[in-house]
């Protein structure tokens, strides 16, 4: 369990969060001048504050666990959204225009919510990360 909480699991989910929505929406990259409402903003943003907060709690000594309990619950909602999202879609029975299926899109974002949340709620529940204060004070 305290592999969930760590911040390497941070830093290299949100690592992959970036990778993975750059290359999913890397044709709308290509069109940028006209596509930029498109793009997945605050998929990288999610990334960006795993990673920033994974980084902060390993220099802190575990001081940036509140930060890390925020990424994880910032990126556990958008991944609770787009897991509804494509379930929704592969209920309709519309085919998908990707290379993926929607059925292989709700597992994998499935994983992927279950794995977000198993590390929101572990980081959580981790005494593990508690700051210790200086000898001597």
């Amino acid at each position: 369990m305290a592999f969930l909480a760590s911040s390497t699991l941070a830093i290299a989910f949100g690592a992959f969060l970036i990778c993975a929505e750059t290359c999913l929406h890397f044709e709308s990259l290509l069109a940028l001048p006209g596509s930029w409402p498109s793009l997945p903003i605050h998929d990288w943003l999610a990334g960006a504050f795993l990673v920033h907060a994974g980084v902060k709690t390993r220099r802190l000594a575990g001081g940036g666990r509140v930060y890390q309990v925020a990424a994880w619950a910032f990126s556990a909602s958008l991944l609770c959204g787009a897991f509804f999202g494509h379930l929704e879609d592969w209920s309709s029975a519309v085919p998908a225009d990707g290379w993926l299926t929607e059925r292989a899109l709700v597992v994998i974002t499935a994983l992927l919510l279950v794995l977000a949340v198993a590390g929101l709620v572990s980081t959580m529940v981790t005494t593990r990360w508690r700051r210790q204060e200086p000898e001597g004070m």
